[in-house]
């Protein structure tokens, strides 16, 4: 049971870094056109190494990194569309609770 924890983990985990990545992409093209804040393009980047962190490394810190920029995320973008800070972190919640959940499983093989 173990094992397909980690292997859905680490296909949940791969997806992730893609969708992370192309968020990357996607702020740095926006930025060249629009006066986009640079911690727009950071946040995905620091989310990568949360992830990559969790993936190679087999640490939990990486799940507390994805936390603290999911955190800053919402409260930047609640601040900048003039929005309430409990939506914009609520969307994010399912990422983080799936992944926790995932992580659940195995935990004792985390650091």
């Amino acid at each position: 049971m173990c094992g397909k924890m980690a292997d859905a983990l680490k296909i949940w985990l791969w997806f992730l870094s893609v969708l992370n990545g192309m968020q990357c992409l996607f702020f740095d093209l926006i930025s060249s056109r629009y006066p986009i804040p640079r911690i727009f393009f950071w946040l995905p980047v620091l989310r990568l190494a949360g992830i990559y962190l969790i993936l190679f490394k087999r640490k939990k810190c990486g799940l507390y990194i994805q936390c603290i920029t999911y955190i800053i995320a919402a409260d930047l973008y609640s601040l900048l569309l003039n929005r309430s800070f409990l939506p914009e972190l609520l969307q994010s919640a399912p990422v983080l609770l799936i992944t926790w959940l995932f992580m659940r499983k195995t935990r004792k093989s985390f650091e």
